[in-house]
This record gives C-alpha cells, structure tokens and sequence, in this order.
C-alpha cells in the first residue's frame, strides 16, 4: 500500500491531452474494440481490431500483426496472449485472430455488413487507438459516395515526384474516409449506422489526416479459415500494395526507445485492469443470482436432509452459482494483491525512466512539457482518493466475508479441477454445504456477498488510475512537442549537471569561435582598434555568462574535466581558424576578411542564436523572438544526440557530447552544401558539360567528406558508450535543417527559376568557390566567413 500512497507524490508526468467520455452509444461498440501490441525485436506497434462475433472472433489489418513476433491483445473483456491466427488475406490486409473469454462469457461485438452502394452524406464512425490513446471515435465522411475499386484510386502528387497508391489488385473493393485517422487506428472498424462496414487500412498523410481507405467488410464474411500459424515471423508479407506504389504510411504506431522500455509495465497494467474488468462483468451476472439462490443455500447448509437436486432445476444452477461467487471472491482477492505487487513494481520501474527523461531534456519544449508536469499530476492521477475507497472496501469485505471463512476448509474444494464436468462441479459443491461448516460459509458469503460489487468497482477504479498515472508517466518520457513556441522558458534553478552540461558545451564552441578567429586575424595583421572595440563589447554583451560558466561547468563536469573541455574546444578551434585565414590568404582576400571581422563579431549573440543556453547560463529569460528556426533546430537535433549518449554513458556522453558540436555543425553545412550540389546536378536547365563535369565532382567529393564527417561522430558517439549508435535519426534531422538552409539561399538570392539556378551553379565551379566547398566548414566563424564570402562570389 506505501508504495501507491508514494506514487502520488513522487511519479511526475505532463498532462496530456484529454477528451470527454464517449455518447454512450459510441462507448457500446467501443467496448467490443481491442488495442493490439505487436511486438517485434525492434520495435512495439500499435494497432486496433474489434471482436466481429461472441465466440472471439477479432477482425484487424494483416499489416498490424505481420513482421510482429508475439501479441498482446487487451479488450474491455479480458487481455490475452493466448491468441490463434484463424484467417488472413495479405492482398487485402486483413486478418482475423481468435482468442478464448478468461470469463466463460460471451464478447461483445460489432455486427458486419456489407458496405451500402450509396455513401452519399452518411455519418461514419472509426474506432481506434490512434497515438496509444485508447478507444477514441473518430468520426468521418465518406468523400466517394460509394464503394470503389482499387484500381479507381489515385492521389494527389506527394513530395517531389508525386507518390502514386497502386494496389496488387484492382479488383478491391475499397471505402474511402476522410478524418483525423492518425498512427495506431489501423485495423478499427468503419461503421455506420452500428454496424462494421470495412476495416481500416491506411491512408495518404503519414502523420494523420486527410484520405484514408477501408477494406470492404463483405470480405471478413467469406473469409476461409488459413492453414495454422504458429510462427507470426512465417506469415507472407503484406501484398496489398504493387512494387511499384509510394511506400505505404499504413497507420499504426511505433512506440519510440524510451517508450519501449515502459510498454512491458503500461501492457501489464491494460492486461490487469481488463482481467479486472472481466471480473466486474462476472459481479453483475453471479450476484443477483447468488440473492435469488439465498433460501436455497440456508435450507441446505448444515445437512438439514435436502435431497441432491435433479439437473437443469433451479437449485442445481444454485450449486454452480455458488461456486462461481466463491471462485470470483477468492479471484477478486488474487487481484488485490497483484495490484499492489504491481503499484509497487511501477514505481520501481517506471520512475527513474521518467526521472532520467526530464534529466536530459535540453529541448526548450521538452523541459517545459516535463516541468508543467510537476503541478499537474495530482489532478492527473488521484491515486489517494482510489486507494482509499479500495482499503475502506477491503476492510470491509475481509471482515464480512474473509475473517470468518480463515478456519473452515477451502472452498471451492481444491479437487475440482480445471477440466471437471458440470456435473462433478455441482456434487462437490453440494457436499462441502452440506457439511457443519457449510452453514459457516453462507453467513459468511450472505455478507460479503453485497459488498462484492463495491470492492470490485474499488479494484476496476484503482488499476484504472495506476494505469492512467503509468501513461502519463510514459507520455512524459516520449513527450516532443513545437520547438517554434516562443512563449515559454527554461528554469536554471531546476536543470541536473547533465542538462548543464549540455549547455557549458553549446556556449564554449560558441564563445570561443568567435574569440580564436578575432585572435588569428589580429596575430597577422596586428592589433586593431575596431576588432578590440567589438570583442570588449562581444565580452560585455556576454560577460554574464561566461562568469555563469566557470560556476556552472565545474558542477556540470567536475573541475578537471572542465578544464579538459575547455582546452578541447581551444585547440580545435584554432587550427581551424588558421586554415580559414590560409585559404583566404591565396585568394588574395584575407586581409578584407579580417577588416569586416568586427561587423561579423556584434552580430554574434547567444541570446538569438542559442537563447536555451543563454537562459540555462544566465538564469533569466531573454526574447525569443529573434530566434532563427534553423538554431532552433540544431538545438533540437544535437540535444536529442546528447540526451541519447548520457543515458547510454553517464559517465562519458555528456563530455563526449560537449566535444561533438563543432564535428556536428560542420556536418550539417556539407549536407547543405550536398542538397545544393544535388540541385545543381540535376538541373532541367542545361549546362555546359565542362560545369556538369566539375558539379558531378564536387558533389562526389562533398559527399565523400560528409561519409567521412559523419563517421568521425559515430565513432567519437560509439567509443563513449561503448557500443555502436543507431544515428539515423539525428541524420534525419540534420537533411531536414540543410532543407531549411537551402531554401534560404535560395530566397536570398532569388532563385526561383531553372535558369536562374543555373547561373548560380555555374558560379560554384569558380576555382575559389570550389576551394571553399572542398576544404568544409570547420567552425562556426569560418562558416560564416564562407557562406559570407558564397554570397559575393555568387
């Protein structure tokens, strides 16, 4: 119990987006729904299905189970790992999968139909479980009017060469939605009018929204059962789509590596409180039966001569109510202690995972996502309100019911085994009433009996909320939200070492660029009264944080490593910083260079540039509206990267991280400069083949260099932790800034047209320009003495 009382202090998490509950008619069908986790060595996605009959009977998408190794399935009406594949149809993505009740009862369901011809104005309605929210109608139209062929659908271009849908057959009969259909409603039913009338498939948008397709119902009637599947891995892959499609967005979700690590415990949870749930259905069925059988049961106890009761009367079905009470009793009981067994385990779990993420959030929406969090979980978990209903039903019970039945022989017999007839069921039942202690027992059972519903409502509500609080917690971990946000700030006084880590790291590359570069100018051309001015005033408009810095890095660092760190970006950027002034020396203009210098220094500002690391260093808050969204994303990209060396390395990943940021920069220009090169190779313009020439090889080049950059940080990320890093994604990010630079070249320079792009590529074979491009960006002052100087010779 002490450790649910300390979740609802200790666990935080942000509040995530809410809903009002469902029109009961909508909750109906939403109860015959499942959410299914299909687990693979990868990754955990998450799909929809909906049982299609009593005898369970689950209809979902093909693609939502294959590719996965194992299954858990969690339905209002029990969670199961126990499942049978009964058909599939990989051609039309659809599978159906057969589990048993954990009750004996029969599941709800959603009747279905075929499609109607006519779809013209009809309101629709998709269940799912879109992002791991759970049951949420979405509701859709139906922008066709009527059903249609495969081969009758088409979509608008996507991207840059127009993906095209172009199914296997074109024969499918297909419904086509449009609604808010995002990741994780694949496999949902389609239905108007309470009944099924497709099963959802995929649709355009792969971040949700727009048009969707169905699969045509009539299909799952007419569905033959497949030969036995007990390898998923065996299953034939997905067919649905021709070779030559676009890459299907089919719409499940994957659950990202933080959240990989709390799906074992949320899925526990979903699995607990839906078994709870099951046996709440079980109450409403065993507990007027057990009032009606009262008479039947005090007559009876004690041996007082009733005779064995024939089958199919009353009172035979009065033995097996009896048992049924009692079984569901001692169950409800097991469900007690496994809730606090699990209570327990969440906490131990799921906490530091949550305490880890809000550690090493450096994005600006991140932190502040975690950190409004703090004050929400109260109104997000109400745990001590639950818990408490639950001891006070608890005590309750045990004494009506429990206390008294300690010394009488278990009950239900423990000879009645799993497999026993009805029949053998009912005479071991009768005989242990009719023993001394069988008047004992329905007292007892009388008693506890009406408190049964109440201590089960207590259970359902208490797995409820320990789930709701599990999600939260979760969502917190995985928590991204819009880094373009300028109304929030960072608190200094609430970041770890690690978080400051990351920013003594941002501000020393940035500080000590812009020092080292006015430094090299001034050893070659002596001082000069313009650069000092700008450095002291450089200095000045800085000089807050470069005092927070020697106070803040040897927390973040430990004293040696600081000075390590800071030697490290000194003699890094040094070296760069002579080869810049070099290769504009052999141009013949590096002595201009160094006289522009103090224009291109007053332009330095960390506040504009980085205002997450002038805020960490400084404490305040600084205006964010100048903030460009290119540094916003490189904060973003390089603080993800960080985060994910720190947590696979605290020891080593946040001084590794720090030493990564000018390989990083530099990385992020060359894959500028490749998209750049990539427009010019493929130009529809043509071009002298000598410029063609001379652009296939500096392309060539950079990206050989880019491979080459790229791999320097992957190993500098592996010798941190100790093992390679998957860093596709921080790739991603990175093509995604050199997008956003190259569409500011462009706009700058006004290039709009193939013709006007062609006079800027032919301006890159220049020998000087092409010295800048094949020698990289070493530092951030170079990359502006480089870009500065693309833009002039352009």
């Amino acid at each position: 119990m002490r450790f649910i009382l300390k979740i609802a202090v200790c666990l935080v998490g942000f509040l995530v987006g809410s809903r009002s509950a469902l029109p009961a008619d909508e909750a109906s069908l939403a109860n015959a729904t499942v959410l299914i986790y299909a687990t693979s060595d990868q990754s955990v996605q998450v799909g929809t299905g909906f049982f299609i009959n009593a005898a369970g009977d689950i209809a979902t998408a093909y693609h939502v189970i294959y590719g996965a190794k194992s299954l858990q399935i969690i339905s209002h009406q029990g969670s199961f790992a126990t499942y049978t594949i009964k058909s599939f149809d990989s051609e039309r993505d659809l599978a159906v999968i057969t589990v048993k009740s954990i009750s004996g009862l029969p599941f709800k369901f959603i009747p279905v139909q075929s499609p109607p011809d006519d779809l013209a104005g009809k309101a629709g309605l998709v269940i799912g479980n879109p992002d791991m929210k759970k049951d949420f109608a979405i509701h859709v139209t139906f922008p066709r009017g009527r059903p249609i062929a495969s081969g009758e659908w088409s979509t608008s271009g996507l991207g840059t060469g127009g993906n095209r849908w172009i199914f296997s057959k074109s024969d499918v009969k297909l419904i086509a939605v449009d609604g808010t259909l995002n990741h994780g409603m694949s496999g949902g039913p389609v239905i108007v009018d309470g009944k099924a009338i497709g099963v959802f498939s995929g649709g355009e948008e792969q971040s949700g929204g727009g048009l969707g397709w169905a699969i045509s119902s009539e299909y799952l009637m007419s569905m033959r059962p497949s030969p036995t599947v007990t390898d998923l891995a065996k299953l034939p892959p997905l067919a649905l789509l021709a070779p030559n499609s676009a890459k299907p967005a089919l719409l499940k979700a994957v659950v990202s590596p933080f959240g990989l690590q709390a799906y074992p415990i949320i899925a526990s949870q979903q699995r607990q409180r839906s078994n709870v749930s099951a046996l709440g259905a079980m109450v409403e069925e065993v507990s007027p039966n057990f009032s009606d059988c009262k008479a039947f049961y005090e007559s009876t106890a004690g041996g007082r001569g009733r005779a064995y009761p024939t089958k199919d009367t009353d009172e035979y079905r009065c033995l097996l109510v009896l048992l049924a009470s009692a079984r569901l009793m001692v169950q409800s009981s097991l469900a007690v202690n496994e809730l606090m067994k699990q209570s327990e385990s969440s906490y131990k779990q799921l906490y530091p995972m949550w305490e880890k993420r809000v550690s090493l959030s450096s994005s600006l929406d991140i932190k502040q996502g975690l950190l409004r969090g703090v004050d929400q979980i109260v109104d997000v978990c109400k745990v001590d309100p639950a818990l408490q209903q639950l001891v006070s039903e608890t005590g309750r019970i045990v004494g009506d019911a429990f206390k008294p039945m300690e010394k009488l022989p278990t009950f239900p017999p423990t000879d009645i085994a799993a497999n026993s007839s009805l029949e053998q069921k009912a005479k071991l039942t009768f005989d242990y009433l009719q023993h001394d202690y069988g008047r004992t027992l329905i007292a007892s059972m009388s008693d506890g009996m009406p408190a049964l519903p109440r201590w089960i409502d207590a259970i359902v509500k208490l797995t409820g909320v320990m789930l709701n609080c599990s999600e939260t917690v979760a969502k917190a971990i995985d928590f991204q939200s819009d880094l373009k946000r300028r109304d929030e700030h960072l608190n200094a006084s609430d970041l770890r070492p690690n978080e400051q880590a990351y920013f003594v790291g941002m501000y020393l590359g940035f500080y000590q660029g812009v020092l080292v570069i006015a430094q090299e100018c001034q050893s070659k051309f002596g001082r000069s009264d313009d650069i000092d001015k700008a450095l002291f005033r450089f200095k000045q408009k800085h000089l807050l944080y470069t005092q927070s810095l020697d106070t803040i890095g040897p927390q973040a660092f430990g004293a040696s490593d600081y000075v390590d760190l800071k030697n490290y970006v000194t003699q890094t950027a040094r070296p760069q910083a002579k080869a810049m002034l070099n290769e504009l020396a052999a141009k013949g203009v590096e002595a201009e260079f160094c006289a522009t210098l103090p224009a291109y220094i007053d332009k330095r500002n960390i506040e504009n540039m980085f205002p997450d690391t002038a805020e960490a260093l400084s404490g305040r808050e600084v205006d964010r509206s100048k903030t460009s969204d290119i540094m916003a994303e490189t904060e973003k990209a390089f603080g993800e990267l960080f985060a994910r060396l720190f947590v696979l390395s605290p020891q080593n990943g946040a001084k590794v991280g720090a030493q990564l940021f000018p390989n990083f920069f530099r990385v992020m220009v060359r894959t500028w400069m490749s998209n750049l090169l990539l427009q010019c190779t493929n130009i529809a313009s043509p071009l002298p083949p000598a410029v063609s020439d001379t652009l296939q090889k500096l392309s060539s080049q950079n990206q050989s260099e880019l491979t080459a950059e790229r791999k320097k940080i992957e190993n500098m990320a592996a010798n941190a932790v100790g093992s390679s890093l998957n860093m596709d994604q921080t790739w991603r990010s990175v093509e995604l800034m050199a997008n956003k630079m190259n569409e500011e070249y462009m706009k700058e320079f006004g290039i709009q047209s193939s013709g006007s792009l062609a006079s800027a590529c032919i301006q890159l074979i220049r020998p000087d320009v092409q010295k800048l491009i094949a020698d990289g960006i070493p530092s951030d002052a170079e990359f502006g003495a480089k870009f500065k100087k693309i833009q002039e010779l352009n």
